[in-house]
Parts: structure tokens; C-alpha cells; sequence
């Protein structure tokens, strides 16, 4: 056989230096590491400014200004963080993360518009409105209600899935247009905000008025370990 050596100095092939990783604490978002092409995106997935002395959302910023393309934003949050949720019967909704930030979602779960040749629903909606900051002397209120037309703030975030399916054949199932077929919190789909679990052909729903997400909680603190983000399980390292 023939065993080649190499002589001499090794070439240093050019790699691109375009894409980034950046580790810290936002507004919400997943824990596990995200793809981001530009700021705007990283708005929809992980939020704008929340304190003053958390500086991810400038250090982001700054990176696409200065000619970044592409940046993995890994989220950190204390362990014992909770991520806030609600229910309508069996269908089960759940902010994407932890943290005080799905406290702000308002989910709304009605009928779906297309009807089949009889006129009944052969689908669900659910829309999603969030808030970045919210004064603390007022509640969430629902946006769409005609009282509340001219009442601020707007929110900064409305997501809509419209004619959702609980069924695992249908083209509109909805772990495939809004959980992207994973199953937990750590793997979002098209949603920034939440993500939801329904029972395989549950009954549809009705007109359902609002409700906000709750007991999210940032946690007690975030430490070292936190940042190291070990786990056994691949999919729960951050």
C-alpha cells in the first residue's frame, strides 16, 4: 500500500468568520440554541430590551450592524425557572421557555374558518398576542374587543394559526404547522410563544374567551452551572 506523509508547513484554509454564538439571558424565548439570520428575528423568538443591566439584546443588535449574517443565540435561565401555561379542556398551551415573559401572552382559542360542505367547523384557531413590557397598573386586556379599541399599549407580537387540526392525517395538524412535530418546550416550531398539546381527534372547540399564560417564574438566580448547560439528555443541553 501507499502511505502518503505531508512535508512542510499545512496550508491554513479560510473558514467563515460570518457566524457567531452568543450565551445569556433574554426576555423569553427556547434554551436551546437557535439559528438567527437578523435582529428582527431574534425579536419574534427571544424579545426586545427587559432590564437594563442584561445587555443580549444590544449584543445582538450590534452584531448584525456590524456585518454579522448569522448568530446561535443560547438562552440561560436559572434551573429552577417554570415556564407559564393554561388550559381550555384538553387543549393545553404552554409559553416556549421559562421565565416571567409568558406571564405577558394572552391566547385566544375559537372555531376555525373553513367550514366543509354542511357549514361545520372542521378546524380550530388559536391566536397569541404578547407584550414586551406592560405597565403595572393596568392588566392584559384583550385587543380585539370592541371596548378595548383605543386602549394602549398594542401588543408587540400577534401570532395566528388558523384552521388547525387535532387529527395526525390531516395536512393542518397542528404539531406540524405550530409545534413543528417535537413534543417539549425546548424544540419550538414556527411559534415564538407558545406551543401546544392536544389529545389525537379531540372535540373542537368553542368561542373561548381569552386567558393570560401563568406562573412563569425566572427562578432564584442564575449560577455557573447554568451557563454550562450539562445535561445527559442531547436535546436538553443548552
Amino acid at each position: 500500500y501507499i502511505e502518503e506523509i505531508e512535508r512542510g508547513p499545512k496550508v491554513i484554509e479560510g473558514v467563515a468568520t460570518s457566524t457567531a454564538a452568543l450565551i445569556g439571558e433574554t426576555a423569553r424565548g427556547t434554551t436551546r440554541p437557535k439559528l438567527i439570520t437578523s435582529y428582527a428575528e431574534y425579536l419574534r423568538y427571544f424579545g426586545d430590551v427587559f432590564d437594563d443591566s442584561k445587555y443580549m439584546p444590544y449584543a445582538v443588535n450590534a452584531f448584525f450592524e456590524n456585518g454579522g449574517r448569522r448568530c446561535y443565540i443560547a438562552r440561560i435561565v436559572a434551573a429552577d425557572a417554570a415556564v407559564a401555561e393554561t388550559g381550555f379542556d384538553d387543549y393545553k398551551i404552554r409559553a416556549i421557555g421559562p421565565g416571567v415573559g409568558g406571564n405577558r401572552i394572552l391566547v385566544r382559542l375559537s372555531k376555525g374558518s373553513a367550514r366543509d360542505s354542511q357549514g361545520h367547523q372542521i378546524g380550530f384557531r388559536i391566536k397569541a398576542y404578547y407584550w414586551n413590557r406592560f405597565p403595572e397598573d393596568q392588566d392584559i386586556f384583550d385587543p380585539e374587543a370592541d371596548e378595548n379599541r383605543g386602549r394602549f399599549p398594542k401588543p408587540d407580537l400577534v401570532e395566528d394559526f388558523d384552521d388547525l387540526s387535532t387529527s395526525p392525517d390531516s395536512a393542518n395538524y397542528y404539531r406540524k404547522r405550530l409545534n413543528n412535530f417535537e413534543g417539549d418546550v425546548s424544540h419550538p416550531g414556527p411559534s415564538g410563544l407558545i406551543e401546544i398539546s392536544v389529545p389525537n381527534n379531540a372535540p373542537q372547540p368553542g368561542e373561548e374567551d381569552p386567558k393570560l399564560l401563568e406562573d412563569g417564574t425566572d427562578g432564584g438566580g442564575i449560577q455557573k452551572n447554568d451557563f454550562e448547560g450539562k445535561n445527559a439528555d442531547p436535546n436538553k443541553r443548552k
